[in-house]
Parts: C-alpha cells; structure tokens; sequence
C-alpha cells in the first residue's frame, strides 16, 4: 500500500510545526502494547498554520502551492476529507519486523518496518465513508479498500482514535506507550516526539551494527583511492562505544517545536542507571554560569564552551589507552600512548573551555582558533605542549599514512608580560603521489603555505591562552581578553534570543554563525575570480546547541532561528536568480 504508507509517512515528517495543548485523551494511550517506537503529533491543523506561515516566510508557497495548506492537500492525496479531527493528534507506532513480518523494500532495499496509524476522529462512520468495500473483519474491525490505489487496509475505532494498519494482527489491545525520562517531560510541553524503547529493539541494532561494520571494512578495501586504512585500536574504539550505547541505552527521543523564532530540537537519551554511560552521566556535571568569557571580540564562524568533570574525563581516557594497548596497530605504540596520557593529564588539569574559530582576513590562513582553558594553570600548559609536540603520534597509528605530521617549538616570546610558546606544525608528503599533491593543496589552504602556527602561554595561574594562526593582533586581543576574563558575547542581543530557546543549565554550548561562514566562502570565492553575489543582512542570529545531562540521561538541545532561514534562503535564491540571468528562468 505503497501511496497510503507514503502519505503516512509525509504527516510524520510535517510535525516540526506543532503547537502543543493538554488534552482530555492522549494518543499514546492508545498504542498498541507490542511497539517498540512511536512518532507523536499533536493537533494537526496547528501543523497545517505553522507550515503555512513558515513557508509564506521563506517564499516557498509561490513555487510549492500546497504548502499554503499542508493538512488540506494531505487530505486531498489521501482521500480523507469525512470524519478527521483536524484538531486533534495522530501518532505513528512502529513493531519489530521480525516479529510483525515486516513487508518487503523494493529490491536492494531493506524490509519495510511495520506500522500502525491512529488518526483523530470526530465521526468514525464518516471517516469510513472514506473508503470503498468497508466490510465486518471481527473484533469490531473493519476491511476497506483505499480508492486511491485499490489497497486493502484493516481500521478500527479506539476512543477517539481510527487505529489503521495493513495487517490485521498489528490492531492488538492498546497498553499505551509510556515515556521514560526526560522525554516524557519534554514530551507534555513540546510540539512532536519520535521515541523508542532501546530494550525492544536491542538485538536488531546489534545486528545492525555488525552490517554497519561490515560495510565500513568492505569500502576501505574495494573504493579508497587515499589508501586510508581504520588502524586496530580505532576500530575497537568505535566496536565499545557502539556496544556500550546500545546495550546501556533504555530509549531515545527526538523532539520537535516550532514557534515563530524559530526550530528548537531536543535528543535525549536515557541510559540504565547502573549502566557505564548511565553513571558517567550521572556524574557529569552541568552549570548556568558564562561559558564564552575570554574569547576576544571578533567575527567568529563558530565557537562554544564547555565545563569539564574530572572524573568522567578520567575515566574515559583511561577506556581510551587501555582499548589503545589491547589492539596495538602499526605504528609507534609509545608514542601513541604517550600522546593519550598527556591528553588525560591535560583533561585532568581543565575545568573549562572556551574557544572559537575566527573568520580571516584576505590573505590570511583560513583556519584561526582561539582556545582559553582554564584550571591549573601549569599543568594545562605542560601537558598542553606535550600533545602538541606528539601530534605526529595520530598519523602513526595508521602505518600506510600518506602524511607525516611535524610539530617544531620555536624561541619562546613575551607579549605584554606574558610568555608564550611558539610552535609550528608542518606537514610532509610523497612529493610523487597525486593523492599526497591533493591533500598538500587543502593543508595548505587552511593553514598556510608554511603550515599551521600558534602560540601558547600562561595568562595567570587559572587561565591558559592558545592561539593559532592568525595575526600579531589577534594574539594581543586575545591576551588583553583573556587577561580581563572579558564575556564579550553577554551584550549580543541575537545571541540572547538563542539562548532563550535553549536549556539555562548545560555541560557545554555550541554556535554556528552560518552568515559568517557564507561571507568567509564568498569572500574566497571572489578571491579565485569567481563572479558571486550573495548578499546579508549584518547581525543575523547563530544556530546553538547545548550538551546537558540529567540524571541518567543525556541530552543535545538545538535551535535554528527562523529570521537565519529566511535571510539565507533569500539570499540563495536572489544567487540563482543573477546566475539564471535576472531570474528569467524562475529563480530556481
């Protein structure tokens, strides 16, 4: 029933809009007691008028005609104009395939999961008026054919709900689906959910990841022309960490909300307490306080911070080098462990980061960060110096690399009574190996023909500064900054209305200013005498994303502002319109 799924699965996708409500009966109370999944929606025309809104914002209405009524268009595809609850909330619930008999993809494909749909009614007579054939299935289910494609499709009344499905043995006795965690507060208060019981599912996705595995192998082997290979202590690496989430995850949710500022999504995952990941989250603490301050004022294409819990960085990098040593690769064991140690030395010395990458100038290398670490101070830098100066240990964890990575410590500088550390990475490649050429060529566009620069040194006996690339400027700005503990993102006014949408209590923050990137591109472009056109409005707002735990549960929390979307996708198509020739083509 391949235009009914279709159709399904389009409401599904359209969530992103909702607006939320208490109601007297919630749809999850009636989903079947064998789901493991379920895609929540609530009141569906809600749906329709913030779509609508949305795309008349960014103009997609005048080449999309059906997005000015997203529900009455669904309905027309569908054939479902009698007896739907256009107020009401629809939720999607997804079964193991292999205990549902899952139907067949197309070839090649995978076996399609099955579902059940409840739909909200007001009229249940009405909504079979929908339908041709309707005839008696037993239990108070009823057989109908779908006009549209001449489907067969088993559909009964549950409350208020029409709980439809391809298979009759899917319509069981609802149990309801009950949310666990975070997900079921943020379920009450946020627009749309997509959950699953991890418990359920858990040998598929074992399953899975052995494929997943698999096939990663398989195309390092038949397509990889760069020769990269996955050295034996990576590749344990990501088999304990894949393991370790799936066999300590209990669920996981996604979810949606959409208002007029903006999208904001939560992904929550909730582990077993007594679980490895449920205890670290456990212990992982989170804070209200300023993450930013330090960074000096300058257009940045992202930058975040973050607050570091020594014992759950202990503990990880300790996994880390015990995994390392157990599967020992081609390279240079000691170096690589050493190059690990001090990584953990250097974590146990931090309790925060803050840090950025800075848009540059014309003629300058494009990739200039700004890093100020905070703890004991000493210990930062030490540790910090040594990482750097075994930075070359990484490529030799690979034994085929391509590449070989030299860290040089210049004559140590004062500025402004600080002293710092220069060093300089260079890069070496087979000068008869195009592939080596190629990667020369990207190297050398984000740092430099002379590699990547830097400076690191002790601002006080709490801060550590670290530099690289970039001007004599930005390293005085950013001493004078760091010195100060200047918060110099606390008076933007965009960056405010992000955080409003974002959780106050995080373990780390992060912003993406894609105006800047744009412009940077641009820039670039222009630079190589391409003729682009792409113009902004100045201070458009980042999109931000925070890292918090709670309890046992970890969440990522995202906001993509609406004012960002429509600037961008103005400006997209106002390119194309010039590049078509003043948009005699349509614009698009």
């Amino acid at each position: 029933m391949r235009h009914f799924r279709r159709a399904v699965i389009g409401v599904g996708l359209l969530t992103i809009g909702l607006c939320s409500q208490a109601r007297a009966q919630q749809v999850l109370e009636q989903v079947p007691s064998d789901a493991v999944g379920v895609f929540e929606v609530k009141d569906l025309q809600g749906l329709s008028t913030k779509i609508a809104k949305l795309a008349k914002t960014l103009g997609i209405d005048q080449f999309q005609p059906q997005w000015a009524d997203p529900l009455g268009s669904l309905q027309d595809q569908m054939g479902v104009k009698q007896g739907l609850n256009k107020h009401g909330d629809m939720a999607i619930a997804f079964f193991n395939p292999k205990q549902n008999g899952g139907k067949e993809g197309p070839p090649g494909g995978e076996q399609v999961p099955p579902l059940v749909v409840l739909l909200p009614t007001d009229d249940y007579k009405a909504f079979l008026g929908n339908f041709q054939d309707v005839k008696d299935a037993g239990n108070d289910i009823s057989e109908v054919t779908v006009p549209k494609n001449s489907e067969k499709l088993f559909i009964v009344h549950r409350g208020n709900y029409a709980e439809a499905a391809m298979k009759k043995e899917l319509l069981g006795k609802p149990a309801g689906m009950k949310l666990e965690g975070p997900a079921a507060k943020e379920a009450k208060d946020r627009d749309a959910i997509l959950y699953f019981d991890m418990k359920s599912v858990r040998p598929h996705l074992q399953e899975g990841y052995k494929q997943f595995r698999g096939e990663i192998q398989k195309q390092l082997k038949e397509n990889n022309p760069m020769g990269a290979q996955l050295p034996p202590g990576m590749l344990a690496l990501l088999d304990k960490a894949a393991g370790q989430f799936i066999s300590d995850a209990s669920s996981l949710a996604l979810v949606f909300n959409l208002n007029d500022a903006g999208l904001a999504t939560t992904f929550v995952s909730n582990f077993e307490p007594d679980s490895y990941f449920g205890k670290l989250m456990s212990q992982a603490k989170n804070t209200d306080q300023p993450m930013l301050a330090g960074l000096p004022q300058r257009t940045y294409l992202m930058y975040f911070g973050a607050v570091i819990t020594p014992q759950v960085a202990d503990q990880l990098m300790d996994d880390v080098i015990k995994t390392l040593k157990e599967h020992p690769g081609k390279g240079d064991q000691e170096a690589i462990s050493r190059y690990f140690e001090d990584s953990r030395q250097y974590m146990d010395a931090t309790r925060s980061i803050a840090g950025g990458m800075v848009a540059p100038e014309p003629g300058e290398s494009f990739l200039q960060m700004v890093g100020v670490s905070k703890g004991d101070a000493q210990k930062i830098f030490d540790a910090g110096k040594r990482v750097m100066s075994n930075a070359g240990a990484m490529n030799a964890m690979n034994g085929n690399s391509k590449m070989k990575t030299k860290v040089t410590m210049g004559e140590p500088t004062t500025v402004n009574d600080v002293k710092f550390q220069p060093y300089t990475m260079t890069f070496e490649f087979d000068p008869n190996d195009p592939m080596a050429a190629q990667q020369k060529q990207i190297l050398g566009m984000l740092y430099g023909r002379n590699g990547m620069t830097g400076d690191i040194g002790i601002v006080n006996d709490q801060t550590v500064l670290n530099v690289q690339g970039g001007s004599q400027k930005l390293l005085t700005d950013a001493l004078a900054s760091a010195k100060a503990n200047s918060d110099n993102f606390e008076n933007s006014s965009e960056l405010k209305d992000v955080r409003s949408q974002l959780p106050r209590e995080r373990g780390a923050e992060f912003y993406l200013a894609l105006d800047n990137v744009a412009n940077t591109v641009v820039k670039i472009a222009k630079q190589q005498g391409m003729p682009v056109q792409f113009r902004l409005p100045p201070n458009l707002p980042p999109i931000g994303a925070t890292i918090a735990t709670e309890g046992s549960a970890a969440r990522v929390d995202a906001f993509i502002p609406t004012k960002l979307v429509e600037s961008m996708t103005a400006a997209v198509m106002q390119t194309i319109m010039q590049m078509n020739g003043g948009g005699q083509n349509g614009g698009v």
